[in-house]
Protein backbone atom coordinates (compact mmCIF):
# COMPACT_ATOMS: atom_id res chain seq x y z
CA UNK A 1 0.00 0.00 0.00
CA UNK A 2 2.73 2.43 0.96
CA UNK A 3 4.88 2.14 -2.21
CA UNK A 4 3.03 5.09 -3.71
CA UNK A 5 5.80 6.01 -6.17
CA UNK A 6 4.70 3.08 -8.33
CA UNK A 7 1.14 4.41 -8.74
CA UNK A 8 -0.50 6.99 -11.00
CA UNK A 9 -1.09 10.47 -9.63
CA UNK A 10 -4.90 10.12 -9.70
CA UNK A 11 -4.58 7.04 -7.51
CA UNK A 12 -2.26 8.82 -5.06
CA UNK A 13 -4.80 11.66 -4.81
CA UNK A 14 -7.56 9.22 -3.93
CA UNK A 15 -5.30 7.30 -1.55
CA UNK A 16 -4.58 10.32 0.64
CA UNK A 17 -8.17 11.58 0.36
CA UNK A 18 -9.47 8.20 1.52
CA UNK A 19 -6.86 7.93 4.27
CA UNK A 20 -7.79 11.25 5.89
CA UNK A 21 -11.52 10.79 5.31
CA UNK A 22 -11.36 7.27 6.76
CA UNK A 23 -9.50 8.59 9.79
CA UNK A 24 -12.11 11.33 10.32
CA UNK A 25 -15.07 8.96 9.92
CA UNK A 26 -13.49 6.32 12.11
CA UNK A 27 -13.10 8.89 14.87
CA UNK A 28 -16.70 10.09 14.65
CA UNK A 29 -19.19 7.71 13.06
CA UNK A 30 -18.80 4.73 15.34
CA UNK A 31 -19.35 6.94 18.39
CA UNK A 32 -22.42 8.85 17.18
CA UNK A 33 -24.93 6.27 18.53
CA UNK A 34 -23.03 6.19 21.84
CA UNK A 35 -23.00 9.98 21.98
CA UNK A 36 -26.74 10.17 21.32
CA UNK A 37 -27.48 7.53 23.95
CA UNK A 38 -25.36 9.29 26.59
CA UNK A 39 -27.24 12.51 25.81
CA UNK A 40 -30.51 10.84 26.72
CA UNK A 41 -31.87 10.02 23.25
CA UNK A 42 -34.08 6.90 23.46
CA UNK A 43 -32.69 3.81 21.76
CA UNK A 44 -35.82 3.60 19.59
CA UNK A 45 -35.16 7.11 18.23
CA UNK A 46 -31.52 6.25 17.51
CA UNK A 47 -32.50 3.12 15.58
CA UNK A 48 -35.17 5.06 13.72
CA UNK A 49 -32.69 7.80 12.79
CA UNK A 50 -30.21 5.35 11.27
CA UNK A 51 -32.98 3.48 9.44
CA UNK A 52 -34.29 6.76 8.01
CA UNK A 53 -30.77 7.75 6.98
CA UNK A 54 -30.39 4.56 4.96
CA UNK A 55 -33.78 5.03 3.27
CA UNK A 56 -33.08 8.68 2.42
CA UNK A 57 -29.67 7.73 1.06
CA UNK A 58 -31.40 5.51 -1.49
CA UNK A 59 -33.94 8.20 -2.42
CA UNK A 60 -31.23 10.85 -2.92
CA UNK A 61 -29.13 8.45 -5.01
CA UNK A 62 -32.02 7.61 -7.32
CA UNK A 63 -33.46 11.08 -7.85
CA UNK A 64 -31.04 13.90 -7.02
CA UNK A 65 -27.37 12.99 -6.95
CA UNK A 66 -26.66 12.60 -10.65
CA UNK A 67 -27.65 16.18 -11.51
CA UNK A 68 -25.38 17.62 -8.83
CA UNK A 69 -22.50 15.34 -9.81
CA UNK A 70 -22.63 16.37 -13.47
CA UNK A 71 -23.14 20.04 -12.67
CA UNK A 72 -20.29 20.37 -10.17
CA UNK A 73 -17.84 17.70 -11.32
CA UNK A 74 -16.42 14.88 -9.24
CA UNK A 75 -13.81 16.73 -7.21
CA UNK A 76 -16.06 19.69 -6.45
CA UNK A 77 -18.69 17.17 -5.35
CA UNK A 78 -16.13 15.73 -2.95
CA UNK A 79 -15.62 19.22 -1.53
CA UNK A 80 -19.39 19.70 -1.18
CA UNK A 81 -19.75 16.39 0.66
CA UNK A 82 -16.90 17.37 2.97
CA UNK A 83 -18.62 20.65 3.84
CA UNK A 84 -21.92 18.84 4.41
CA UNK A 85 -20.27 16.21 6.63
CA UNK A 86 -18.74 18.97 8.76
CA UNK A 87 -22.13 20.68 8.99
CA UNK A 88 -23.63 17.35 10.10
CA UNK A 89 -21.00 17.11 12.84
CA UNK A 90 -21.90 20.62 14.02
CA UNK A 91 -25.62 19.82 13.94
CA UNK A 92 -25.33 16.62 15.96
CA UNK A 93 -23.04 18.35 18.47
CA UNK A 94 -25.51 21.22 18.95
CA UNK A 95 -28.32 19.23 20.44
CA UNK A 96 -30.14 15.92 20.53
CA UNK A 97 -33.75 17.10 20.28
CA UNK A 98 -35.78 15.39 17.58
CA UNK A 99 -35.49 18.46 15.33
CA UNK A 100 -31.68 18.41 15.47
CA UNK A 101 -31.64 14.64 15.00
CA UNK A 102 -33.91 14.88 11.94
CA UNK A 103 -31.72 17.59 10.43
CA UNK A 104 -28.61 15.46 11.01
CA UNK A 105 -30.28 12.47 9.31
CA UNK A 106 -31.18 14.59 6.28
CA UNK A 107 -27.72 16.14 5.85
CA UNK A 108 -25.80 12.94 6.52
CA UNK A 109 -27.93 10.86 4.14
CA UNK A 110 -27.51 13.43 1.38
CA UNK A 111 -23.75 13.59 2.00
CA UNK A 112 -23.42 9.81 1.89
CA UNK A 113 -25.34 9.56 -1.39
CA UNK A 114 -23.23 12.30 -3.00
CA UNK A 115 -19.95 10.84 -1.81
CA UNK A 116 -20.70 7.25 -2.83
CA UNK A 117 -21.67 8.22 -6.37
CA UNK A 118 -18.73 10.61 -6.81
CA UNK A 119 -16.31 8.01 -5.44
CA UNK A 120 -17.49 5.19 -7.72
CA UNK A 121 -17.55 7.48 -10.76
CA UNK A 122 -14.04 8.72 -10.00
CA UNK A 123 -12.71 5.17 -9.79
CA UNK A 124 -14.53 4.19 -12.98
CA UNK A 125 -12.90 6.99 -14.95
CA UNK A 126 -9.41 7.02 -13.48
CA UNK A 127 -8.57 3.44 -12.60
CA UNK A 128 -5.98 1.63 -14.72
CA UNK A 129 -7.53 -1.58 -16.02
CA UNK A 130 -4.14 -3.30 -15.93
CA UNK A 131 -3.85 -2.79 -12.18
CA UNK A 132 -7.51 -2.34 -11.22
CA UNK A 133 -7.57 -5.19 -8.72
CA UNK A 134 -4.41 -4.01 -7.00
CA UNK A 135 -5.56 -0.39 -6.74
CA UNK A 136 -9.07 -1.13 -5.50
CA UNK A 137 -7.78 -3.73 -3.04
CA UNK A 138 -5.24 -1.23 -1.68
CA UNK A 139 -7.94 1.36 -1.07
CA UNK A 140 -10.18 -1.11 0.72
CA UNK A 141 -7.30 -2.45 2.82
CA UNK A 142 -6.55 1.15 3.77
CA UNK A 143 -10.15 1.65 4.91
CA UNK A 144 -10.02 -1.58 6.94
CA UNK A 145 -6.83 -0.41 8.66
CA UNK A 146 -8.40 2.97 9.41
CA UNK A 147 -11.49 1.20 10.73
CA UNK A 148 -9.36 -0.83 13.15
CA UNK A 149 -7.14 1.98 14.43
CA UNK A 150 -9.47 4.97 14.67
CA UNK A 151 -12.00 3.67 17.26
CA UNK A 152 -9.15 3.42 19.78
CA UNK A 153 -7.96 6.94 18.96
CA UNK A 154 -11.53 8.25 19.12
CA UNK A 155 -12.15 6.58 22.46
CA UNK A 156 -8.96 8.11 23.84
CA UNK A 157 -10.00 11.58 22.64
CA UNK A 158 -13.43 11.21 24.23
CA UNK A 159 -12.02 10.01 27.55
CA UNK A 160 -9.53 12.87 27.79
CA UNK A 161 -11.28 15.80 26.10
CA UNK A 162 -14.93 14.77 25.69
CA UNK A 163 -17.18 14.21 22.68
CA UNK A 164 -16.69 17.78 21.42
CA UNK A 165 -13.03 17.09 20.64
CA UNK A 166 -14.05 14.12 18.50
CA UNK A 167 -16.25 16.28 16.29
CA UNK A 168 -13.59 19.01 16.08
CA UNK A 169 -10.73 16.69 15.10
CA UNK A 170 -12.97 14.89 12.60
CA UNK A 171 -13.91 18.19 10.95
CA UNK A 172 -10.27 19.31 10.64
CA UNK A 173 -9.26 15.98 9.10
CA UNK A 174 -12.11 16.22 6.59
CA UNK A 175 -10.97 19.70 5.54
CA UNK A 176 -7.42 18.51 4.97
CA UNK A 177 -8.61 15.43 3.07
CA UNK A 178 -9.74 17.50 0.07
CA UNK A 179 -6.35 19.19 -0.49
CA UNK A 180 -4.74 16.33 -2.51
CA UNK A 181 -7.66 16.31 -4.97
CA UNK A 182 -6.81 19.69 -6.47
CA UNK A 183 -3.27 19.05 -7.60
CA UNK A 184 -4.80 17.92 -10.89
CA UNK A 185 -7.67 19.32 -13.02
CA UNK A 186 -11.34 18.57 -12.47
CA UNK A 187 -12.75 15.72 -14.56
CA UNK A 188 -15.15 16.90 -17.27
CA UNK A 189 -18.13 14.56 -17.03
CA UNK A 190 -19.92 16.19 -19.97
CA UNK A 191 -17.57 14.33 -22.33
CA UNK A 192 -18.18 10.91 -20.79
CA UNK A 193 -20.29 8.31 -22.57
CA UNK A 194 -21.98 5.01 -21.86
CA UNK A 195 -18.82 3.12 -22.83
CA UNK A 196 -17.19 4.49 -19.68
CA UNK A 197 -19.87 2.89 -17.53
CA UNK A 198 -21.64 6.14 -16.64
CA UNK A 199 -25.06 5.52 -18.16
CA UNK A 200 -26.57 5.23 -14.68
CA UNK A 201 -25.63 8.80 -13.78
CA UNK A 202 -26.14 10.61 -17.07
CA UNK A 203 -28.91 13.16 -17.49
Amino acid sequence: IFSLCNYRFSYIEMFFFQALKGLAFGLVNIFVPIYLYTQGVPLFHIMGAFTARTALNTVFTLFFVKRILFRLGIKHTFVLTTILYIVSFVVIAQGTALSWLALWVLIDAFSNALYANAHHTYLTLTIDKRSAGKEVASLYILMIIMGIITPFVGALLILIFGFESMFLVGSVLLLFSTIPLFFSPEIDLSTQTVKHGLSYVRE
